[in-house]
């Protein structure tokens, strides 16, 4: 929501998109901004452009994706959104992947923001299952709860807002196996198990 507190916003990003490499049933595949919450995407631009895909043993944000037709998955998938009109404003197949010659056949996909998302594209229609966000605009939270409602993709959910009224409203109206206000991953162990992530971003 326009409300929304933006450092979480921000949190919720990097950990619910980017932790485990997106490779978790969990991770945040797409997030619906409503009205002026699109106010935040230069911000996540900046904050998805500040991650780093590296070797698992190597200090850095995430490492690889999990096999080779993984990679070519995800990098099929930016190409369909790119070639149906959503901007890929970071892309994991260019930006923000080791550059060392010894790592050139790894499974990397450098992290990825795409906006302007919408049904009929790959990475709407399919679990994403890699380091890959997404953004769609949308004109008020009853658009947004009729959304997620009408998805398949019904294993979690979250909102976020200042707001209690649409909190309450949000979690009455919304029918997805696992609903979460201002929280990540709205599953009871997600702040222990991502405490790490959290405080180094």
């Amino acid at each position: 929501m326009p409300d929304a507190d933006k450092a979480s916003v921000l949190k919720a990003v990097v950990t619910g998109g980017f932790s485990s490499t997106g490779q978790v049933c969990l991770s945040t595949d797409v997030l619906l901004l409503v009205g002026e919450a699109k106010k935040f995407i230069p911000d996540i631009i900046e904050t998805v452009k500040g991650l780093q895909a590296k070797p698992g043993f190597e200090d850095g944000t995430f490492g690889p994706v999990v096999h080779k037709a993984s990679k070519e998955r995800l990098e099929a998938i930016i190409a369909d959104a790119e070639s149906k009109g959503a901007k890929v404003h970071v892309d994991g197949r260019v930006h923000n992947k080791p550059t060392d010659p010894l790592y050139k056949d790894g499974y990397f996909i450098g992290p990825t923001f795409i906006e302007g998302v919408k049904p009929g594209m790959r990475c709407v229609d399919e679990e994403l299952f890699g380091p890959m966000i997404t953004s769609m605009e949308i004109g008020s939270l009853d658009e947004a709860i009729d959304y997620v409602n009408k998805n398949e993709f019904g294993n979690s959910v979250a909102l976020f807002t200042k707001s209690g009224a649409s909190a309450n409203h949000f979690q009455r109206t919304v029918n997805i196996g696992q609903v979460g206000v201002n929280t990540i991953v709205p599953i009871g162990h997600a702040n222990h198990d991502h405490h790490y992530f959290l405080e180094r971003y």
